[in-house]
């Protein structure tokens, strides 16, 4: 995959969560549409700038409180095509572990834009309890349905 394809995923992922709107995190049971977005103090693997956990349930994006908008556009790419990902059972879990990330300069000034107004929204955000990861700032995101993307 190009480089060109990946800006434009992300490019993309940024757009659309321009268009939908982020609320505070209430039920922890999600659908395929929604993901809760966590700024924790560790990671689950120290070595990741950024941890996906989809189940049947819903998805998890843990980012670290260090997080810029190019981590967090890396992530949403990346929840989009983890959500082509069918569960047949709840036990079963997808975890990812992002290791690589566009650098924060290659991101076009509206991916910038919106990933700083996101990740503002989070630092702004209480601090919850969130399970088997611990103390966190929540919020949700509401994805575009599949097949719009």
């Amino acid at each position: 995959m190009t480089s060109a394809h990946i800006r434009g995923g992300v490019a993309l992922a940024l757009g659309v969560a321009a268009l939908i709107s982020i609320n505070p995190c209430g039920a922890r049971a999600q659908d395929a549409s929604r993901v809760t977005v966590a700024l924790v103090r560790q990671l689950p693997d120290s070595t990741a700038s950024a941890t996906i956990i989809r189940t049947l349930t819903g998805t998890t994006l843990l980012l670290r409180e260090d997080a810029d908008a190019a981590t967090l556009a890396t992530a949403m790419t990346s929840i989009y095509r983890a959500r082509e990902r069918v569960f047949d059972s709840p036990e079963e879990k997808l975890v990812i572990n992002l290791h690589g990330q566009r650098r924060l300069a290659a991101l076009a000034s509206n991916e910038r834009r919106l990933g700083d107004y996101y990740l503002a929204r989070l630092h702004a955000a209480k601090i919850e309890v969130l399970d088997q990861v611990g103390p966190a700032r929540l919020t949700s995101i509401t994805l575009e349905p599949r097949g719009r993307r």
